[in-house]
C-alpha cells in the first residue's frame, strides 16, 4: 500500500498514511476540488442514462397502447353491429353500446 496518495485527476497529494486515519486513506481518490467535479460528472451520467431508459420505456408503452387500440378496434368491428336499427342505445361517442356484444356471447 502506498504511504502517500495522490489525486487521480490532478495528481495533488491528498493523503499521507502517517498523518491520517487508515480508512479515510484507503477510500479517498480525489482532492476536494476534483471530488466535486467527479461527483457532478457521475450525476450527469446517471441522469443521462435514466432519461434514456425513461424514453425507451415511454416508447414501448406507446407502441403497446397503439397495439391495444388496434385490437380494440378490431374487436368492436367483430362484436358490435354497425346498423343502428337493432335497438341498441347509442353512447355519447356515437358508437353502439356494449350490451349487444354481451348478448352475442
Amino acid at each position: 500500500m502506498q504511504d502517500i496518495k495522490y489525486c487521480e485527476r490532478c495528481c495533488k497529494k491528498i493523503s499521507d498514511l502517517n498523518t491520517s486515519d487508515w480508512y479515510s486513506h484507503i477510500s479517498i481518490k480525489y482532492c476536494q476540488d476534483c471530488a466535486e467535479i467527479v461527483r457532478k460528472e457521475k450525476t450527469a451520467a446517471r441522469v443521462k442514462e435514466l432519461r434514456k431508459r425513461k424514453k425507451a420505456k415511454e416508447k414501448e408503452q406507446l407502441e403497446y397502447i397503439k397495439l391495444l387500440e388496434a385490437e380494440n378496434k378490431n374487436l368492436r368491428r367483430l362484436f358490435l353491429p354497425t346498423e343502428r336499427g337493432d335497438g341498441n342505445e347509442q353512447t355519447e361517442a356515437g358508437t353502439p353500446g356494449l350490451q349487444s356484444a354481451v348478448h352475442m356471447l
